[in-house]
């Protein structure tokens, strides 16, 4: 994911990772950025009338408006800015039992959504289906999904499950990538400069 956020931003696509995998966070260490705060506050702090408002909190003539093409504070605030040109993080933050995203769909979506209006290209890193079957819940917030397989680790049957319940759920599956491969047999090209050697 981070190979494909990082050529879509050296070409000159302005692109934006979001990390919603909470078990096992990992991009905000790949990028270089923070952890936290991240996502999961912004979900915590949006859990409620989906405008960034607690349940039982009314809106106030102070609190900002949402325009068109406008990202919210909220959110810009928690954008971080990588060392890849183009290519922005919105980090997972620290996971709390009261901060699961399951609970704040509608407030996942506004986020994407709002992000969508800003960014050419927005990326979600989510769960792998067949741990957690509410990955399959972002089915109908984004274009497409790609299936990222660790080569050194992965089950076929448990991929074979994540295609069929991505399919079930409507998912728009445009292909998979294999991660850490080592092909038998691999070449290495380089340069080496010996010691001059007397001839005799």
């Amino acid at each position: 994911l981070s190979n494909l956020a990082a050529s879509c931003g050296a070409v000159g696509r302005a692109t934006v990772v979001v990390a919603a995998e909470f078990r096992r966070p990992t991009l905000h260490a790949i990028f270089g950025v923070g952890r936290s705060p991240g996502l999961a506050e912004l979900l915590l702090s949006r859990n409620g009338d989906g405008n960034g408002h607690r349940a039982g909190e009314k809106a106030t003539s102070s609190t900002p408006a949402k325009g068109k093409g406008v990202v919210t504070p909220s959110i810009k605030s928690l954008l971080q800015e990588t060392q890849i040109r183009g290519v922005a993080v919105l980090a997972s933050g620290n996971q709390t039992q009261e901060s699961s995203w399951e609970i704040s769909w509608a407030a996942l979506r506004e986020v994407l959504e709002d992000l969508k209006r800003n960014y050419e290209i927005v990326f979600v890193d989510s769960p792998p289906p067949v741990l957690v079957h509410d990955t399959l819940m972002l089915c109908g917030m984004v274009d497409a999904v790609v299936v990222v397989v660790d080569a050194r680790s992965y089950d076929a049957q448990r991929l074979l499950e994540s295609k069929l319940l991505l399919e079930r759920a409507g998912a728009n599956v445009i292909g998979a990538v294999l991660n850490r491969i080592n092909p038998p047999g691999r070449y290495a090209y380089g340069y080496r400069r010996d010691r001059p050697r007397r001839i005799s």
